[in-house]
């Protein structure tokens, strides 16, 4: 079954757009209580699909603990979960982009930025993790882990360490691992 893929390049810019034509919701459901990283993993997969011309599914998963289509553990330890994973189902191809790992942190309005920060530098330890039969089952086309966190946009900011910063509506800030 062929599927469309996303490379790192491409989700970020596709975020920004994401939170461009979501701005409104974004705020609504970022001001509930338990945040809104959920819906955001759940929500963005969906916004991207549609943006795609062809009726193909997003190799795309959610919250999974084991890669799809390959039954490896994603992390070294099978009781955590990443937030999202592209490209693991596509067969191989040369356009076929890495497997992605990707673990998502947003910010609410509530979150002291000290805390979400430190959230974000968990995400890096969390990717340091991934388990070492992912890197072998996908040697031919790579995966790579990627810490994402969308935060207010306040230009005074630190960013957390390691992570540039894409400024939108809000800010996206992004670190990836190539040697996953």
């Amino acid at each position: 079954m062929p599927y469309n893929t996303i490379n790192p390049v491409v989700f970020i810019d596709a975020l920004a757009e994401w939170i461009e034509a979501e701005r409104d919701a974004i705020r609504d459901v970022s001001l509930f209580s338990g945040g809104w990283e959920v819906w955001a993993t759940t929500q963005f997969p969906l916004w991207l699909k549609s943006q795609f011309q062809n009726q193909e599914e997003l190799d795309a998963s959610t919250h999974v603990d084991i890669v799809p289509g390959a039954n490896v553990p994603i992390y070294e330890n099978p009781a955590k979960n990443a937030d999202l994973v592209f490209n693991a189902l596509s067969p191989i191809g040369a356009a076929v982009p890495p497997v992605m790992v990707v673990e998502l942190k947003c910010q609410t309005p509530r979150q002291r930025w000290a805390d979400f920060r430190c959230r974000l530098t968990e995400n890096l330890s969390k990717l340091h993790s991934t388990n070492p039969d992912l890197r072998e089952r996908f040697a031919d086309r790579g995966a790579i882990g990627l810490s994402v966190g969308i935060s207010s946009n306040d230009p005074d900011l630190t960013p957390a360490l390691g992570h540039r910063v894409r400024r939108v509506d809000l800010a996206i800030h992004w670190w990836a691992d190539t040697e996953m």
